[in-house]
């Protein structure tokens, strides 16, 4: 069970066994207060927890499948998010080795991830002024970006002219 699943899944179940192990409990223990025999309400009993077991394991499976069978759906690119962000920190705090670091690990995971490469643009661009490395970068993320109305494909396209026209912007 992955932990993306374990909320969703143990909402699920508490929901039904709350639900279904009171009904099982006045099904078993009602018939005593109607004069029916002790060993028979506790056999009952035996076989209600036994029914709940059951139910809630189907219903556990059940949440698995209604809740993605139990593999995590998250993308590659979103799990280097959180890499990225640390690139993208650095960067900001004009750390510009450990940001190029970073975001050189992020890409030898995902070498085609356009915001890594277009934050890796930027740094080599405005930590280390190179030119040719920034451009390179940025052409290859206009030409892996099919989509010319998406913000990275406007950025690239920003930032090539910034390296065209000579002068980083640092902010």
């Amino acid at each position: 069970m992955k932990d993306i699943d374990t909320a969703a899944r143990t909402h699920f179940i508490r929901v039904y066994c709350w639900t279904l192990f009171p009904l099982m409990f006045m099904l078993v223990f009602a018939p005593v207060s109607f004069g029916v025999k002790i060993l028979t309400s506790l056999l009952g009993a035996l076989v209600a927890i036994i029914i709940v077991v059951v139910i809630t394991s189907f219903m556990g499976r059940s949440a698995g499948m209604l809740y993605g069978g139990g593999r995590a759906r998250i993308s590659l690119r979103e799990q280097l998010e959180g890499e990225l962000t640390t690139a993208r920190v650095s960067k900001i705090e004009k750390r510009f080795e450990d940001a190029l670091v970073a975001v050189e690990n992020v890409l030898a995971k995902d070498p085609d991830f356009p915001d890594a490469l277009l934050l890796k643009a930027q740094i080599l661009w405005e930590g280390f002024t190179d030119a040719p490395a920034a451009r390179s970068i940025v052409m290859k993320i206009l030409h892996l970006e099919t989509d010319k109305t998406a913000p990275v494909y406007r950025w690239a396209g920003e930032l090539y002219k910034e390296v065209a026209k000579g002068q980083p912007s640092i902010e």
